[in-house]
């Protein structure tokens, strides 16, 4: 699925790590939203149904039945309006995300960071990107190529990786 020229862009992430990354990368603006919590409805007025919606989706929070389900009624609620929309599903979340685009184990990503925790590269990421980015294997085209989970196999068509993706010029 490829998105058309010229039409407006929404990547919808968990959190301020997602919007830090987009915002470096990525043509589009970034709506804050655990859709794995709360309704996509509440944000989607504003939205126009010609736009083209990203949703960045961390798989680690799935594992709970109401959270997937969640979900799943969300991706399905876009189906429904007419939304064209696409599925960027990380690996776990964004962090094993990042690790995985460096070609490292997230130990390793931690280390090159010199961070001790997840929520400490969490901080220092969304202050300054480029403590990840800088990292010498750091590749953007590496980004969400995680299979899909099972109960996203029907929407095969929407998923895109960090390749697909229109990037800032």
């Amino acid at each position: 699925m490829k998105v058309k020229k010229r039409q407006q862009i929404i990547f919808i992430g968990e959190g301020a790590t997602e919007k830090s990354l987009v915002k470096r990368f990525f043509e589009g603006a970034v709506k804050e939203i655990n859709l794995a919590q709360k309704d996509i409805q509440k944000i989607l007025k504003p939205i126009p149904v010609k736009a083209h919606i990203h949703l960045m989706i961390d798989i680690d929070v799935l594992g709970d039945k109401a959270c997937l389900n969640r979900m799943l009624e969300n991706i399905k609620t876009l189906k429904r309006l007419g939304y064209s929309f696409s599925i960027l599903q990380q690996n776990k979340n964004l962090e094993d995300e990042l690790a995985r685009a460096c070609s490292c184990s997230l130990k390793s990503l931690l280390d090159f960071t010199d961070c001790s925790s997840t929520s400490e590269l969490k901080g220092k990421f969304i202050k300054n990107a480029s403590c990840v980015l800088n990292h010498p294997n750091f590749n953007y085209t590496r980004l969400w190529t995680t299979a899909l989970i099972p109960e996203f196999e029907s929407y095969k068509s929407h998923q895109l990786t960090g390749n697909d993706i229109t990037l800032l010029e």
